[in-house]
């Protein structure tokens, strides 16, 4: 059964464009489209844009059930439907019959609502048709005949022989003016040409419709719909003509015209299609959005066209819509528009003929659903990133140690082969040591310590070491003028040869890598986690394997890996590490050709900073050295390595202690030459809590922090908290000889 796509589309329009509202719910404000103030009687400038200005027309025992179905909304995320049938009040204080619908399209960081659009369908008439209907079906029919259409009687020659009461008042003559004319007095110029061939046509049809324009005794046209029918009248042939004022019609469907134009425009720009589909699967109508992607739906089932199946979809909300009557919403991934994800409202409604079909609007939510996927992975690494930093910071504490008296009796020992043994041991404990920083950069970000500096050559020379010794190329496309960006070039070296080592395991039998890195300036809404920016995009991509979806929407997962030998903390490190600059890293993949991850950095204008590399290897120092760190073996290991220096040094467990030995010192009018204090003490007072009161004594000693939680803000900013600078747990001998270089020979 195929029905006129034009009919279809006006009964939905009719039904659906009213009007329509845009409410921003924190601030209260809300649109309120013209056509919306009308139905009840306003114009535009007489009802506030603002959702309590409308609410006040409601009559005040409806109002209960709107909050109610408002409050189910919410609480479903959208999921219950707002559709509500509500009585408002009209400006000359009549009734008007409205059903509400609308949907929450925007939801803040918290979850609540921000904005809500929907529409507003008078269906007072239908109501009132309803109850005429209920009271007499004998009263209606009575109604309806005798209705405002103007009746003539009049015989083949077009003298008017009988009119209705309605054909005097519409066209302004009295009954005896009108009996004594012809048809063509009434009728206007252009169709006057035309009776002679209506006639005709009428003789040999019996019936005849058709549009024309007649003339009132004033001189104003009116447009009329004519439907003509051979009678007998007084024993003679004679024609009835039931002329009905289609004036007001007309001006509504150009309006509904000019609506669905708009209706279309907004589908074609939101990419939102629209089809109307009847319960045995045929499509009635789709919109242009659809036609251009998949052609002329003429005689095709809807699972055919969109889907190219042979039977229903698998998860059609068709059938349960019409089953239920009731708004179906369902997720559907089309995959002959590359997978492209779309959210299909289903909503079923009763054409004129009776029978029932089911109107689709299809929004699309691919980006939607990237974020949504890319969110959740950052909540997983967040959660993990915890308990992370907490093992981190006691493997540093263990390491610190470890690491430093390793390398002592590396440098006592005058045996070659012990050197070589306590060697091997340094370079295990160093990858300890990565493993661990991979673990805080993991937990939080590892504390980018940012300076304004270009990423080339810095990072060719990164990926070149990476792929040393490989049967792997790297093919580098740098744009001329690149950006400089404000960057810890440890933390990205780190990513840079995660992504390249990833590139290179993915092509087991070699190949070429390519690194290329571009300007990208960023609109608003333009990246789904981005803001709007400039960034440089820092591209890799190799022709190896590539990933399946599936395991796309993992691969930023902690200790997730599809390697026999991977840890899975590589690429959970780098998306850690370039969220914390402010960036994010997408992959794109196709199983079979490979893969691309893109890096975005904030990028700056600002001019990179000059460094000097030249490492300093000795330092010499005199004096007292206070000590605090709770760890036996920390205490020993600063202790001794302060003594190779020159210094004495005095160790506590505690802040208190380091305190006491303070005041002691004050007392005895003696000062320490300066001070390393660990950060936290279990039960006890920190390095934090000790120098905010030693610095109050008038003590301008250099203090120094030691942490394994090289994350917190005292280790990024130590200045801020009474420390001269931080060293980050377990150090080398050569960083503890740098910082003490570098600040104690300030105080010399």
């Amino acid at each position: 059964m195929k029905f006129d796509n034009e009919s279809v589309l006006r009964e939905i329009l009719e039904q659906s464009l009213a009007g329509y509202w845009d409410w921003d719910i924190p601030t209260g404000n809300e649109y309120l489209s013209p056509s919306f103030k009308r139905m009840f009687g306003y114009e535009d400038h007489e009802i506030e844009n603002r959702a309590d200005s409308w609410q006040k027309l409601i009559f005040e025992e409806d109002l209960p059930g709107v909050l109610e179905k408002y409050n189910q909304h919410l609480g479903s995320k959208g999921q219950i439907p707002f559709y509500k049938e509500i009585r408002f009040h009209h400006k000359n204080g009549s009734t008007v019959w409205i059903i509400c619908t609308g949907k929450v399209i925007e939801w803040d960081e918290s979850g609540n609502a921000r904005r809500m659009v929907g529409c507003h369908i008078d269906i007072t008439e239908r109501k009132r048709m309803e109850k005429a209907l209920q009271e007499s079906e004998e009263k209606y029919r009575l109604l309806f005949n005798s209705g405002g259409d103007s009746i003539f009687i009049h015989d083949q020659e077009s003298r008017i022989l009988e009119v209705n009461r309605q054909a005097c008042k519409q066209f302004g003559y009295t009954r005896a003016e009108l009996l004594s004319m012809t048809v063509d007095q009434i009728d206007s110029p252009e169709e006057i040409q035309h009776i002679a061939e209506r006639i005709s046509r009428l003789i040999q049809k019996g019936h005849i419709r058709f549009e024309s324009v007649h003339r009132r005794k004033d001189g104003s046209l009116i447009l009329h719909e004519v439907s003509t029918t051979k009678i007998v009248w007084d024993g003679r042939e004679a024609i009835m003509s039931i002329c009905r004022d289609i004036t007001d019609r007309k001006r509504i469907e150009e309006k509904l015209r000019e609506e669905r134009d708009w209706f279309e425009h907004i589908l074609r720009i939101t990419k939102t299609g629209f089809d109307v589909i009847d319960d045995e699967f045929n499509i009635q109508f789709v919109d242009k959005v659809w036609q251009q992607v998949y052609g002329d739906p003429t005689g095709r089932k809807c699972y055919e066209y969109f889907n190219g199946f042979s039977r229903p979809c698998p998860n059609c909300g068709i059938p349960k819509a019409l089953e239920t009557k009731k708004v179906v919403v369902a997720e559907e991934v089309l995959a002959r528009e590359n997978n492209r994800i779309i959210e299909v409202h289903t909503m079923p409604f009763q054409h004129k003929s009776g029978r029932w079909m089911v109107v689709e609007f299809n929004l699309d939510i691919t980006n939607r659903k990237r974020t949504e996927e890319v969110l959740a992975n950052a909540q997983k690494i967040e959660a993990l990133g915890v308990l992370a930093g907490g093992i981190a910071h006691d493997f540093n504490n263990l390491m610190a140690g470890i690491f430093g008296f390793v390398e002592m009796a590396s440098g006592a020992s005058t045996e070659a082969n012990v050197k070589e043994y306590l060697a091997d041991v340094m370079q295990t404990i160093g990858r300890a040591r990565a493993l661990t920083q991979q673990l805080l950069t993991f937990a939080k970000g590892g504390s980018p310590k940012q300076e304004i500096f270009p990423l080339f050559p810095f990072v060719e020379q990164t990926a070149h070491f990476a792929l040393s010794g490989s049967n792997v190329a790297c093919r580098f496309d740098i744009a001329s003028g690149l950006w400089c960006a404000n960057y810890d070039k440890n933390q990205i070296g780190q990513v840079i040869d995660n992504l390249i080592i990833n590139a290179q395991q993915a092509m087991p039998l070699g190949g070429t890598i390519v690194l290329s890195a571009r300007n990208v300036a960023l609109s608003d809404n333009e990246h789904p986690i981005l803001k709007r920016g400039d960034y440089v995009r820092l591209s890799v991509t190799d022709t190896g394997i590539g990933v399946h979806r599936e395991l796309q929407q993992r691969i930023f997962d902690p200790f997730f890996t599809t390697k026999a030998k991977g840890h899975g903390l590589g690429l959970a490190t780098s998306y850690s590490i370039i969220k914390r600059h402010g960036g994010c890293i997408d992959v794109y993949s196709e199983p079979g050709k490979g893969t691309t991850f893109n890096v975005y950095l904030p990028a700056t204008r600002e001019t990179a900073l000059s460094s000097s590399d030249v490492p300093i290897e000795e330092h010499k120092g005199s004096g007292m050295f206070l000590v605090m760190d709770d760890e036996g073996v920390v205490r020993e290991i600063i202790s001794t390595l302060l003594k190779t220096f020159g210094y004495k040094v005095v160790s506590t467990v505690n802040g208190q202690d380091a305190i006491d030995q303070v005041v002691t010192a004050l007392k005895e009018n003696r000062t320490f030459a300066g001070m390393i204090f660990d950060l936290t003490v279990p039960g006890a007072l920190g390095g934090k809590e000790a120098i905010d009161q030693i610095r109050k004594m008038g003590v301008h000693t250099p203090a120094f922090v030691a942490s394994g939680y090289a994350d917190d803000p005292i280790m990024r900013h130590p200045g801020k908290y009474g420390f001269t600078a931080s060293i980050c747990k377990p150090f080398l001998r050569i960083e503890l000889i740098e910082m003490l270089e570098k600040h104690m020979k300030k105080k010399e």
